[in-house]
């Protein structure tokens, strides 16, 4: 690079989401340093919460987090007995995971300071720009989710289609996940 000549940013779609969920987990890992909680931890116990009984491999599927993350996540939750394991009633291989008191109490205290961190990364940008920022983000993930939960075969490669087809995909204007349930009253008041 030449002497006064600025870099060029990088704007890769991966690089600048990675660097933006980094930021976010700084905010997040700073708000919370008196905490024993971690920002995927405090994630799966949200999901966790919404729903008690879900397995371990419902928790892969609702939350992103591969299956090998997610064992290491629930073993760290068990630890710090914010979660129990129990075999399900319909299948004895497979856990389900439910909140303790402890649990409950982590998300009560940390909910707050998520909430505020959540509002602390949007207020960078103007209220307008931050919803859209929040549907745009909704839509790609609705819109990409069939490729994610595609089956995959014993070597891990996906068996289902490239693309969703035209008959499964959805618009995001059709789509059944409700915008304003994806934290808007994190947005700052302009």
């Amino acid at each position: 690079m030449r002497a006064g000549k600025m870099e060029e940013p990088d704007t890769s779609v991966l690089h600048l989401l990675h660097r933006a969920t980094q930021c976010m987990e700084d905010l997040f890992h700073v708000a919370t340093s008196g905490l024993d909680i971690t920002n995927r931890q405090f994630l799966l116990l949200e999901h966790i919460a919404k729903r008690e009984g879900l397995s371990q491999t419902d928790l892969v599927k609702r939350t992103g987090i591969d299956r090998s993350t997610m064992a290491d996540v629930v073993q760290r939750l068990v630890k710090k007995r914010y979660v129990e394991r129990r075999r399900t009633e319909n299948d004895a291989r497979a856990y389900m995971i439910a909140l303790t008191a402890e649990g409950r109490a982590a998300i009560d205290e940390a909910k707050s300071i998520a909430d505020r961190v959540d509002k602390e990364f949007l207020s960078v940008l103007p209220t307008r720009r931050a919803e859209h920022l929040l549907t745009t983000l909704l839509s790609v993930v609705q819109a990409l989710r069939p490729l994610i939960e595609a089956p995959t075969n014993s070597a891990g490669v996906s068996l289902g289609p490239i693309r969703p087809s035209p008959q499964t995909s959805e618009s995001p204007s059709q789509g059944k996940t409700n915008v304003h349930d994806v934290r808007f009253s994190a947005l700052p008041e302009r």
